[in-house]
């Protein structure tokens, strides 16, 4: 029993390595979690109030805990996670609800077609992506911090003033109209 102690200590320090590494990887990527859990609860909050229904892909997901309980049979969630060790944490979380999935690996392999609302704390580059992604139907999206490059916020739902979290921006993207058909010409 006497060997437990030094274990954990040895396991909490090796994930605490593994962490570091893959942050030192991604070097000029936002830190996680920007906001705080009062401002993540109010957008929440703000979304259930005006009824935006259907399903929800959160990217960067982590454990899920941000947005998982908005999660039912109106609104299906989906996490999406780069980090592995995030996605088994959250499979395991998740346990038990049918209305909750989680995905690992890069969001870029994935259609975002399916959802009516996508949340994220993406860079400009991630942004851009789920901007130009091709859709039949107009999608809202929840950016935590950045503001899209190309476009205005349909509503800023909450504006910060500390300096290290930021505001949530509401987007409404809407649907790419199919190019038209050559006219013919008589």
């Amino acid at each position: 029993m006497h060997f437990l102690l030094p274990l954990a200590i040895l396991l909490y320090a090796a994930l605490i390595l593994w962490l570091a590494t893959g942050m030192l990887r991604n070097a000029g990527n936002p830190p996680p979690i920007p906001s705080s859990r009062a401002h993540r609860l109010q957008a929440a909050q703000w979304v259930r109030q005006h009824h935006i229904l259907g399903p929800v892909i959160e990217i960067g997901s982590g454990w899920g805990g941000r947005w998982r309980a908005l999660a039912g049979p109106e609104m299906p969630y989906t996490g999406v996670e780069l980090l592995y060790p995030l996605y088994l944490l959250s499979r395991l979380l998740a346990l038990g609800n049918p209305w909750v999935t989680f995905r690992w690996g890069d969001i870029r392999r994935f259609s975002l077609e399916p959802y009516q609302l996508v949340i994220g704390y993406l860079g400009r580059d991630l942004n851009r992506w789920v901007v130009e992604q091709p859709r039949t139907h107009g999608q809202y999206f929840i950016s935590v911090i950045f503001e899209l490059p190309q476009g205005t916020p349909h509503v800023t739902l909450i504006e910060s003033r500390v300096h290290w979290t930021g505001n949530i921006y509401l987007y409404l993207l809407h649907a790419q109209k199919p190019p038209s058909p050559p006219t013919a010409q008589v």
